[in-house]
């Protein structure tokens, strides 16, 4: 099944999540993206290089195979979500901040359903 459905892309940034105690945030984050009902879902962490403990964190979640992350230093958000976009291989592509999450588990596929029905295919860049 994840052949036939065009792959989702969720780009994330993060940078020194522990500094200012968002790590638990990033966690739901994360965690609401793997529990997505969507079979071909992609989740890319660009992180900036940070240097508290956020790296051994996302490692954590990398393990499982449940991302892909790249760290390295950044200009600012806005390269960080370019380094993602170039870095994504979906069809359709979200941007999630590292402290939001989805607020179901079927969003992504009723997004997806929802355009495929209605033949609405939106450019590359699709907000979730």
């Amino acid at each position: 099944m994840k052949n036939n459905t065009p792959k989702v892309s969720i780009v994330t940034t993060t940078l020194n999540l522990f500094k200012d105690n968002r790590q638990e945030f990033f966690r739901k984050c994360i965690e609401s993206v793997h529990n997505q009902t969507y079979p071909n879902i992609e989740h890319i962490i660009i992180d900036g290089a940070s240097t508290d403990d956020t790296l051994e964190l996302i490692k954590e979640y990398q393990k499982k195979g449940w991302i892909t992350y790249y760290s390295e230093r950044d200009k600012g958000i806005d390269d960080a979500y370019n380094k993602g976009l170039k870095k994504a291989t979906g069809k359709y592509i979200a941007y999630m901040n590292s402290d939001d999450c989805y607020y179901a588990d079927d969003v992504i596929e009723t997004s997806i359903k929802m355009m495929v029905q209605k033949k609405k295919y939106l450019e590359t860049v699709l907000f979730l």
